[in-house]
């Protein structure tokens, strides 16, 4: 189908004649409602309205709890390692500390940060839109498709899927601008160009180290169109190179520069780099079909996604020539392939790694919409567009809500944290803390108590992970129990997880000198709480 196309300004680069090339700015790019500054505001609306949901529940996953407490200490002094230890990176505690610090200390503050991340992310895949010169429509489209399925499970968690997408996307947008400027002005990324987009990555990094093949595939992707094109020689990929590893590798070296200064090296480089590979070394506890089970609910819920990215993938193979455009096509694929790389690396498979695909897949998704909206409804696309897309990305979203209304945990139903938390706070004396064994670490945060231990997530202390990261968690499960908390919380679902030899020291610790002062119902069962005598 032929498109007829506006010619703004006559010195500009000729569009393509596709029709992925079909859809203008309408009404026009001066219009505010289109304009950069609304945008952002229509994103960080659209992250709110789908993510309100994820303001009401106390805990959603457990890793977002640590961070919480991470940046808790670190906001007084602890360092992360040091005062809370875990085995990812600094970036999300540092970040989510930085929300605490500006908007207070609970638990709403950090699901703000998780949400403004996610808006975000919206607006640099509507920039990316732009850049390749698709309208701003389709990147509002782009943008809204991503906050609308941020919202799946384990989505609503400021996570570090979460955390590190803006990072991510700003890196490919560097990318594009770079293949742009390639292809249209015969212009060679420079070393300082691509050493910014490793920094964009190494910030990505610096929250987690899973956003690796995702560089490796920006910076391959770029190279291979610049020598593709003949615009510059092989050898000139390894200055580049360079350039792009040190930004890669700047911010986790300025990291490990301070612990290094603070005398902590060894535990930075430990929880940074050892721990990561046995953990990923671990055999994963999850059956074959298990496991395809995973995998298929995870395309299922992105099925739409799927399938809209899919007609943008079958456009590239109509078009008669490689521009920015394809450019833009291949880009996600490239970005896809990464992210899939990125899920699979850890062996584990929860819920959140999908997020990984969000990105990529939002921005084909509203390349492959414009397509079907331009041959359906050449009249009004721009409006077509955005309707249809309202609706893809509302599915989600209305799903949480319905879920909410059904079940309504911290709304209707109890919180069950926030219970246990309110019990333990009335039971522990000033001045004193509990110990929680094998529950929800936030009920440190919720009860404002002082943490006991430095691994506050069960599963290093009490569980299987302290065995396998090196931990000594024998030592210093006697060294907290020796310290005589006043409260310990037992969650009695959870306590077959829990190591055999820390169930007969916790028990015999119990047996000893503590007694039964009330019990919880927590989400899957009784919590018991123990008071010391």
């Amino acid at each position: 189908m032929q498109v007829l196309e506006t010619v703004r300004n006559p010195a500009a680069p000729p569009r393509a004649s596709s029709s992925l090339a079909g859809l203008e700015d309408s009404p026009s790019r001066s219009s505010w409602v289109l304009s950069d500054i609304a945008c952002a505001g229509w994103m960080v609306l659209v992250a709110l309205l789908a993510r309100g949901v994820g303001f009401i529940p106390s805990v959603i996953d457990p890793d977002e709890s640590l961070y919480i407490l991470q940046a808790r200490e670190w906001l007084r002094g602890g360092w992360p390692y040091v005062a809370v230890w875990d085995m990812h990176p600094v970036g999300a505690p540092a970040i989510i500390a930085a929300g605490l610090f500006l908007f207070g200390e609970s638990i709403a503050s950090a699901r703000l940060v998780g949400t403004l991340f996610v808006a975000a992310t919206g607006f640099l895949l509507f920039r990316i839109a732009v850049l390749a010169r698709c309208g701003r429509p389709t990147g509002l489209a782009a943008g809204a498709l991503y906050a609308g399925h941020s919202v799946l499970p384990g989505g609503l968690a400021t996570n570090t899927e979460v955390l590190f997408a803006p990072f991510v996307t700003a890196g490919f947008a560097l990318a594009l601008l770079a293949a742009r400027d390639l292809l249209e002005r015969q212009r060679v990324p420079g070393a300082w160009l691509v050493g910014g987009m490793g920094l964009c990555f190494g910030v990505a990094l610096w929250v987690k180290q899973v956003a690796a093949p995702e560089a490796c595939v920006a910076f391959a992707g770029l190279m291979a169109l610049a020598v593709w094109k003949g615009r510059m020689p092989v050898f000139g990929v390894l200055p580049r190179a360079l350039a792009f590893a040190a930004g890669c590798a700047l911010p986790t070296v300025a990291t490990g520069l301070a612990y290094f200064l603070r005398g902590d090296l060894q535990v930075f480089l430990h929880a940074n780099f050892v721990a990561p590979l046995l953990y990923v070394a671990q055999d994963a506890d999850v059956s074959a079909m298990v496991l395809v089970r995973i995998v298929l609910a995870g395309v299922i819920q992105i099925a739409w996604l799927l399938v809209a990215a899919a007609a943008s993938t079958l456009v590239l193979l109509r078009l008669r020539r490689f521009d920015l455009h394809a450019v833009l096509v291949v880009t996600a694929l490239l970005w896809f392939a990464g992210a899939t790389v990125g899920i699979v690396l850890p062996g584990k498979f929860y819920a959140h790694y999908f997020l990984l695909w969000l990105p990529p897949l939002s921005i084909a998704a509203a390349l492959g919409l414009r397509e079907a909206v331009v041959r359906m409804a050449p009249r009004f696309p721009s409006t077509a567009l955005l309707a249809v897309v309202a609706i893809v990305a509302s599915m989600p979203v209305l799903n949480d809500w319905a879920n909410l209304g059904r079940r309504g945990v911290g709304l209707r139903l109890p919180d069950p944290p926030r219970a246990a938390a309110n019990a333990v706070a009335a039971l522990v004396p000033p001045g004193e803390t509990a110990y929680v064994a094998n529950y929800e670490p936030i009920i440190y945060f919720l009860a404002r108590l002082p943490l006991p231990t430095k691994m506050p997530l069960w599963q290093h202390l009490a569980g299987d992970y302290g065995e396998v990261i090196g931990q000594e968690s024998d030592a210093e499960l006697a060294r907290v129990l020796a310290s005589r908390p006043a409260v310990i919380v037992i969650s009695q679902p959870q306590w077959r997880k829990v190591r055999l030899n820390a169930q007969r020291t916790i028990e015999a610790v119990l047996d000893e000198s503590y007694e039964p002062a009330g019990t919880v119902q927590g989400s899957d069962g009784v919590v018991e709480l123990w008071r010391r005598r």
